[in-house]
């Protein structure tokens, strides 16, 4: 009898050292950042890696955003990797998060927000010495259209009525950016700013390029993980409104 009781005591014990323990878990993550895999892409201005760090404006925001939240995060706390793995990583979780994300009605309920970070028009591009003139709708359109793989771009030429057969996938924007200027392709669907940047990057001069056709204009984000407790987002929102003009 008195065995039993020490096992059963023993338990509660253990059972409630364990919840303690979840519970300043808990606590832990929503008091600060340390817990979250942060994650970004090659999308200058915004975000890139430079010298072997994450660099741009984004990064920047991000950074005094958490600082004058009373949580600083760290350079060496972004990883910079291509969208596809990063998209893919921030849906399933767990404590992840994922900058700079084009906020969507398609993505509204899959993520998180904190923001915004700055505007972001998707556009297509083409040459200037293609022939191909600016239109109003995709189905108007007969040429193949390379594209970021799981990138806004995709997703929004997906939702127009473009079909696999009529998207080419890159998976990553030098990739699609090359393949435009080498003339293997006609039309890229990618950001204005970020698009501009990486024909720059790639040796093309940018006056040669133009824009045929607007998909969205929209703002970015932070995207965070579904299970990320809200004390977080609202930490960084805190931090992001204060630092903001």
């Amino acid at each position: 009898m008195k065995a039993a009781f020490t096992i059963r005591f023993t338990q509660l014990l253990t059972t409630g050292f364990l919840g303690l323990l979840l519970a300043f878990s808990m606590q832990a993550k929503a008091n600060d950042f340390s817990q979250l895999t942060i994650m970004t892409e090659d999308f200058p201005p915004f975000n890139y890696k430079k010298d072997g760090k994450a660099a741009g404006s984004a990064v920047d925001l991000l950074m005094q955003a958490s600082a004058a939240a009373g949580k600083p995060i760290t350079n060496d706390k972004i990883n910079v990797m291509t969208w596809a793995r990063a998209y893919k990583a921030v849906q399933s979780g767990p404590n992840a998060l994922l900058f700079s994300m084009t906020r969507t009605d398609a993505r509204e309920n899959l993520f998180k927000w904190a923001g915004p970070i700055g505007e972001n028009r998707v556009v297509i591009w083409a040459k200037k010495s293609s022939g191909i003139t600016p239109f109003d709708n995709i189905k108007d359109n007969s040429e193949k259209v390379v594209v970021v793989r799981d990138t806004v771009g995709d997703q929004l030429m997906v939702s127009a009525g473009a079909t696999d057969d009529q998207l080419a996938r890159a998976s990553k924007p030098e990739g699609a950016s090359k393949m435009l200027i080498n003339d293997r392709i006609k039309l890229w669907a990618y950001s204005e700013n970020s698009g501009a940047r990486q024909l720059k990057d790639a040796g093309a001069n940018v006056d040669d390029y133009e824009i045929v056709h607007v998909l969205k204009s929209s703002e970015l984000y932070f995207a965070f993980s579904k299970d990320v407790d809200d004390s977080v987002i609202q930490l960084l929102q805190k931090g992001i409104d204060q630092v903001r003009p």
